[in-house]
């Protein structure tokens, strides 16, 4: 048997690589799941300690990053937590994030 790397893939993009989409200021917008980034912007050390901001840009994209309009502390912190809790939705809990097991 050979593991079909493409078809897996695949079914796995049709979820958890769907952007989250947004409206402000009267335009609609998208923030990438980390999933649908390239691996080797994940694994460059000179991503590991983005700000908060640098990865808001990031997920945004260059092309939208240009024409995204002000925004204040307390309106990206509210969009950062639904957009947390839709990747959560498509992704699942993060690594060491899920529950432990119980004894029954």
């Amino acid at each position: 048997m050979v593991f079909n790397l493409d078809t897996a893939a695949k079914e796995l993009d049709e979820k958890a690589t769907e952007p989250f989409k947004f409206k402000y200021k009267r335009k609609s917008w998208t923030l990438q799941t980390a999933m649908s980034l390239d691996i080797r912007v994940l694994l460059d050390p000179a991503n590991d300690s983005l700000t908060s901001y640098e990865q808001f840009r990031l997920l945004l994209g260059d092309e939208q990053w240009e024409s995204f309009p002000s925004i204040n502390v307390s309106t990206a912190e509210l969009l950062m937590k639904e957009y947390e809790k839709y990747v959560e939705e498509r992704e699942g809990a993060g690594l060491g994030e899920s529950e432990p097991p119980t004894d029954s």
